[in-house]
Formats: C-alpha cells, structure tokens, sequence
C-alpha cells in the first residue's frame, strides 16, 4: 500500500505532523463525493461535453480524446474547475442516466446487474404477486403478451404421459369453471363446471380419428345453415343433414290432415297424400295410394279371424256353423264331431248323447244346486292324483257348533281338539314351578321384571341382557365420577378433562373396564382408545373399598421406552429415555430427570501460548446440545489422545456451553481432538 493514499480508492492520506490538514481531508471527502452512489450521465464516452457540468460523473470509453485522452476506462469529473480521474475497478457498479439502469464493470466493459446465466433454473417467479412451489410461474396483471419474434408463436403445455392434464383451466374466484386440453387422456376436451366440482364434457376431440363428440348434448337454439344441410328438397347428397319445415326441405310443412308419400306408381317427389272424410284409411286401389273405405269383400283386404273384442269369435268358422246374434237367445251349435262351447252367464248346455266333461272350471254353489248322493259325491270327487281321497285346498271355515269326542289329557293325535282340551292342557302348561325343560327354543325377547332393567341394574337372580354393564354393546354405559360405586362391566367415558377420579392430565375419551372382588374392592383398567400409537395410553388402578379415590399406575408401552421423556409436577409423563443429536454433540435424558452430553470430534487450536511452565490453547466454547436444567451446572470432564496433554482448565460453565483451555507440557502446533461429557439434570424432579 503506498504511504499517500489508500490502495483500493487512493483517497489521500494524511502525513505525520503534515501541514493544512485540512487540504487533504477534504480532497479525501471530495473523491468519496466522487465514487461513493456513483450515478454516471453516459457509459463508454469518447469525447468529454462541451459545457460540462461541475460535479457531474462520466464512464470513459477504451480510447477517450480530448481532455480525457490517457485515461481509458475511468471515471471523469469535473471538479473545482478541473478533470478529475478514478480508474475502474472490477464489481464497481454505477447507475447510468443515458439508459437509466445500473451496470457492473466486470474489468473490461460494463454488463447488466443480472446475466442471462442468472436467469436459467429459477426455482419460481412472481410477477407482481408471489409464486409458490405449485404455481412457479405467477402474474398479477390486466393482460399478458406472448408476442411474436418475426414470424410464428407457438404457446406449449407439455405432460409426462397419455395419463396426466395438460390443460387451460378458466377460474371464476379461483374455482374452476372451464377447462380445455388433454385431461387424463390424448383426446382433446372441453369441460365446464358451475361450482368447481361437478364438471361436465362439452366437447371431446378423438385423438386417433380427429370426431367431434358432445358427451352432454347439443343445443342448437337457431337454424343449422352452410353445405352440411340438404340444400334442396331433393338434394339426396350422402352425409348431409335433413331439414325439417323449410320449403326446400323434404320434411317441409304439409296441409293439415295428411301424410307424406308417394301416391303413384312411379318414382316421384314426395308429396301429401290427404284424407277426404272421417273413418277413411290409407290403402292401395289398383296403381295408386289413397285415403278411403276397405273393401271386406275382398280376401286380401283382411286376414285371419276377427278377434271377440270387435264381435268376431277369433277363430275361423265352419261354414256349416250356425250362429245366432249375442243377447238372450237360444243357440243351437249343429257339429258332427266333438266340440268344445264356452257358455253366457246364464243358459243351459245338454249334449246329443254321452256325458259333458267341464275341464278347469268353477261351478259357483251359491247360484247353482249340485244334486247327487253322498256317495255319487264321494265317487265323483278324487284328490289332484285322480286315485286318491278329495282333500281341501284350505282349511274349511266350520260355522255352528261342531261336536268332537274330548281328548284324553297329553294325547298328542290328529284329532280334533275340543275347547275343554285346549283349556285344560294350557292350564296344565301356564305353570312352569319345579319343570324340567328340555333344550326350550325362545323366539322372542324375555321382558318383564326377571331381567335387568337398566344397562346397570344390580338386582340379584335378574337375567342380564346383551349390552347391559357394556357387554357387547356398541356404546357402553357413560361414567363421569370414578370416585362413585361402579359395578363390574365396561363403561366409556365421554371426556376424561372434566371427569372425576381419572389420572390427572388425561383428555378425550377413554374406555373403563371394572373388576370386584369381596368387599367392594375394584380392579381399574382405564385405556384412551386412539388411532396414534404415540398417543396411546393405559392405566392401571386399585382401592380397597367400594368408593372414593383410586391409586393409579400408567403402564409404560414399547412405544414409550424410546421417545420424548416429559414430567408434570416431578412425575414423569413421557417416554423412559430420549436420544437425540446436533452439530455439537449427543445428548439422551432419561425419565429420572438426568440428562448426558457427549462430544467426540471437539477441536482444539494448537496449544502453544506459553502458561507458567506449561503451555495451553485458546478458549474453547463447547454449546451443549441439549441445555441442563436452569439454575443448575452440569459436571463436565474432558480427555486428548495426546501424550503432550496434561489436562484441562475450564474457565466458565453454565447449563447451556462450557468454555475450557487445553492444558499441555509442550508446545502443541497442531489442532487437537477433545472428547467431552457432561451429566446434569434436564429437570427438577427429585
């Protein structure tokens, strides 16, 4: 550094016992004016201006001329009427006025702030709003302008594969409203929603055959016009949609009362075919098609048999039959082979000769008199078999007051029971005393007063129900007081916060289960039935006596060995050890309060600065990765595999570092590695 002034800026340096001090301090403080914010009129000037200014800054060219020649790459200023002149150095920066943006000076010429280097792999950028992991690319303005180079633009959203979106999606609030892409395929969709959950396809383009399909229908409110329409009535051009009620349409609008056809006998133009009168139907007559009348008469006017809904018999009749018109009448059917006749509702059938036989019919007793013996009744009505005895579909409504021989007492027959029968032998069973019954079968659910009424009723010798004292049932009874009597069973507790006589600490739910032995003393499981196994807990309770206060014992799992050791009140809550680590070391607590921190990779500076006789190292600070208990100080030791070290002087402890020298016999030039403990406590318990 020369002796005059400064090496980086050259600001003038004040000389021992120098003369008008104030000379060169203020030249100092007029340089620092000079380069300190500088703000230049132009960069890479060549000539200086004609009238400049006095204080304003320039950035000379690689050749200047004039005034500036000999002083490449600096900068000029005009000061108390002369040019003053400050080299560029590399990183200086400088706010330009010509282009108003700052330039750095990398040595040689100047360059934007930012390289085009600092723009690549951004992680995001916001415009005007902030961007975040999912939208990496986030603006906030009226418009955005993807412009052109020169010729085409082309704006492209790429995806993975066929399977993932690449989409635009159109928001209203920042719900989704329209979207169009490739979503979850190749073809091309267009979808809208009126709430952002219930989409609907629009449009779909099919990627491999380029058709258009509309998913949910077609409204077209207006009419269809252009070369996809038939454009004459008689435009028979395949693909082409038909019009309908437009006077160059084949479906255009006909006279009321008629159909459209072709009534000739030749190829032609459709036209209406219309009906003159009521009744008439559309038939051929010879070489035309038209409304009028049916010719019965003629054989290929109607066909088949004329049904009994319009007066026919739906069969073909013999033309030998005779019949007679319907109504009250006698009607004679001559045949002269068997014939089957379905009968009016009133009328009598006989036959020439022989018997009639009536297959699947019903004869009504209560209109009609069957009359026969009992045993032309017997022989005539058999059982489904056609062989046996007749039987009863049903069984038959008896009236009056039928008689039947009395049963003898526990007669276990097919007869007919009387009243005197029944009565008895329900009397005889109404009392169940001293009966032995033999594997009972019951339907239906027991009530009354031999089972429990409640879910904890107590009474002796009841009949306990499923469900009562929580017993398979799916919401066992509630317990808010654990001080209280409770019978043996499983209860549930709706919140342990403000329930009485559970462990202190507890909220939530939690599920009870009680045993009794003589003399009301109870056993206590108390578990908190959730889904985290961390927050799993079980208790284990006792008391000597059927009420009041129970001693409780929380079960530690083989969760809790290992994890975060806690304690409220100088009683442990947590797990029964805590391992952990940091930059500075290892630590584990334990459940009785102790904690230990150990470090294996401490350094120390050489120790070479002269101590008495010996020699000793620097401080070393070493934080504790985990603090003791406050107020407390911890017992710290220290060792060196190193022959040259004596020990170690601690020269301030305190519950969160420790800072110590290395003691030495010789002078030690190298780094030494310490291993270092430290035991405390991490909490107050006793």
């Amino acid at each position: 550094m020369p002796d005059d002034a400064t090496s980086r800026l050259g600001l003038p340096l004040l000389a021992p016992a120098q003369a008008q001090k104030h000379v060169t301090h203020n030249e100092a403080l007029d340089r620092l004016d000079m380069l300190v914010q500088a703000v230049v009129e132009a960069l890479d000037v060549v000539m200086p201006p004609a009238l400049p200014e006095e204080g304003k800054l320039w950035a000379t060219a690689a050749a200047p001329g004039g005034d500036w020649a000999g002083y490449p790459l600096s900068l000029a200023s005009l000061r108390n009427g002369g040019w003053v002149f400050v080299p560029l150095q590399p990183g200086w920066r400088a706010w330009a006025r010509s282009i108003a943006a700052a330039r750095v000076f990398d040595g040689t010429a100047w360059q934007d702030e930012i390289a085009a280097a600092d723009l690549q792999n951004l992680p995001w950028i916001g415009i005007n709003t902030t961007a975040d992991a999912t939208n990496r690319l986030a603006v906030t303005a009226p418009a955005v302008l993807l412009n052109h180079a020169g010729a085409g633009h082309q704006v492209k959203v790429n995806k993975a594969a066929a399977g993932d979106t690449a989409s635009l999606l159109f928001q209203t609030g920042f719900s989704g409203r329209a979207e169009m892409g490739t979503a979850g395929s190749d073809n091309f969709d267009i979808k809208v929603s009126p709430n952002g959950s219930a989409w609907a396809t629009a449009l779909s383009a099919n990627a491999t055959t380029g058709k258009l399909a509309a998913p949910s229908g077609l409204d077209v409110s207006t009419g269809i016009t252009g070369t996809a329409i038939t454009q004459t009535i008689t435009d028979t051009t395949a693909g082409r949609l038909v019009k309908v009620r437009d006077s160059t349409s084949v479906l255009a609008q006909i006279a009321a009362l008629s159909v459209l056809g072709n009534a000739t006998n030749a190829t032609a133009d459709i036209a209406a075919i219309a009906a003159a009168s009521d009744h008439q139907v559309l038939r051929r007559s010879g070489t035309a098609v038209a409304f009028g009348a049916v010719a019965l008469a003629q054989a290929a006017a109607v066909t088949g048999a004329l049904g009994p809904a319009n007066g026919g018999t739906g069969v073909a009749n013999d033309a030998a039959a005779t019949l007679t018109r319907s109504g009250n009448h006698a009607l004679t059917l001559t045949t002269t082979a068997t014939t089957d006749v379905t009968l009016p509702a009133t009328g009598t059938l006989a036959t020439l000769a022989g018997a009639a036989t009536l297959t699947n019919k019903t004869i009504n007793l209560a209109s009609n008199t069957l009359v026969a013996t009992s045993a032309q009744l017997a022989a005539a009505l058999t059982d489904e078999t056609g062989t046996g005895v007749a039987v009863f579909s049903a069984s038959p409504a008896l009236s009056g007051t039928p008689t039947a021989p009395t049963a003898a007492a526990g007669i276990n027959t097919t007869q007919v029971a009387t009243t005197a029968h029944v009565f008895a032998e329900r009397a005889n069973a109404a009392t169940l005393t001293n009966k032995t019954l033999t594997s009972p079968v019951i339907n239906t659910s027991i009530t009354g007063t031999a089972v429990t009424q409640t879910a904890t009723d107590t009474t002796a010798n009841r009949l306990l129900k499923v469900g009562d004292f929580g017993l398979g049932a799916a919401t066992p009874p509630a317990l808010t007081d654990l001080t209280a009597a409770i019978m043996p069973g499983q209860y549930h507790i709706v919140d342990l916060a403000t329930a009485t006589g559970v462990p202190a600490g507890l909220t939530g739910r939690g599920t009870l289960v009680v045993t009794r032995a003589d003399g009301g003393r109870g056993w206590f499981i108390l578990a908190l039935p959730v889904a985290s196994l961390a927050s799993q807990r079980h208790f284990f309770g006792s008391r000597s006596i059927a009420t009041g206060a129970i001693t409780w014992v929380r079960a530690i799992t083989d969760n809790e060995i290992v994890g975060t050791v806690s304690q409220t009140a100088g009683v442990p809550t947590g797990s029964l050890g805590q391992f952990g680590s940091s930059a500075n070391g290892n630590f584990e607590r334990r459940a009785s309060g102790q904690a230990v921190c150990t470090r294996t990779d401490q350094t120390t500076p050489n120790a070479s600065t002269a101590y008495g006789s010996l020699f000793r190292s620097a401080d070393i600070v070493w934080t504790f990765p985990t603090a003791f208990f406050a107020g407390t100080l911890p017992a710290v030791a220290f060792s060196a595999d190193n022959a040259d070290v004596l020990g170690f002087r601690v020269i301030s402890l305190s519950n969160t570092a420790v800072t110590f020298q290395l003691v030495a016999n010789a002078s030690i030039a190298t780094t030494t590695t310490v291993r270092a403990s430290a035991m405390g406590r991490w909490s107050d318990m006793a």
